[in-house]
């Protein structure tokens, strides 16, 4: 392996973590906010990401963001911004989910049973 190759990806492991979209989390909605972007907004003091980001699950510059329910490979669940579309299918079980890399500082816990509610037909 070239060592550029390998130097980058020992500072991934710092700054990125390997997550995937949690399939059927649509059912739930936050308890205290009127969105998972608001909930993401509130614990986080970055910016929201803007129209025209790359998306780090499609890898594609998307103009709509919102906050995605994601897992990794411990079976910890976040809040992440990620775009409507990737969202939209793989976050209600459309496809499966492709792994995808998660910059580590924008990454929100969070516990279905403590900060959601089931969404009311």
């Amino acid at each position: 392996m070239n060592d550029v190759v390998e130097m980058r990806d020992n500072i991934d492991k710092f700054t990125r973590l390997k997550v995937k979209h949690l399939s059927g989390s649509s059912k739930w909605k936050p308890k205290e906010f009127e969105s998972w972007k608001d909930f993401w907004l509130s614990n986080k003091t970055e910016d929201w990401p803007k129209s025209g980001t790359i998306c780090d699950c499609c890898r594609e510059k998307k103009e709509t963001f919102v906050g995605g329910h994601v897992i990794d490979d411990k079976e910890k669940k976040y809040i992440y911004p990620v775009c409507d579309s990737c969202n939209s299918t793989y976050g209600e079980g459309k496809e499966e989910s492709p792994s995808f890399y998660a910059q580590k500082f924008l990454l929100v816990p969070f516990d279905e049973k403590i900060d959601a509610k089931p969404k009311e037909d």
